[in-house]
């Protein structure tokens, strides 16, 4: 087949391998769940730890994981920041401009995990869980 132009069209990608790309597997599953793995992991460990810091009689566990969690979702931010730039001039339907897409996807769906890991957060800084 050809474009409109008369080019002949080159195939898509195949999702299946890594041809065309220097981008890891790990930094596109990164950038793709990071975000949401890290909301997921601070979620039930928050659930977790908050009745037990009551029993230790402070919840700083709380507050630590929340900062990691928070520095690791900066890290996926970056990590997907990395896959945008890398394949800014990426030809459609390349695994390159799959790998832009990744990475935009981390870039917009992360800062959100992050907005909801810091609004569950807010009670334990503000109240106190054991009251």
């Amino acid at each position: 087949m050809t474009t409109p132009t008369g080019a002949p069209d080159e195939p898509l990608a195949d999702p299946t391998t890594d041809a065309g790309t220097t981008t890891s597997r790990v930094a596109r599953t990164e950038a793709m769940i990071g975000g949401a793995t890290w909301w997921a992991i601070h979620l039930g460990a928050t659930y977790w730890l908050a009745p037990r810091g009551c029993t230790w009689g402070t919840v700083a566990p709380v507050h630590v994981l929340s900062v990691v969690l928070l520095t690791l979702m900066a890290r996926t931010t970056v990590v997907s920041l990395r896959l945008v730039r890398a394949n800014a001039d990426a030809a459609p339907g390349t695994a390159r401009a799959r790998d832009r897409f990744v990475g935009a996807v981390g870039l917009g769906m992360t800062p959100f995990w992050a907005a909801v890991v810091l609004f569950q957060w807010y009670p334990v800084l503000l109240l106190d869980p054991c009251a």
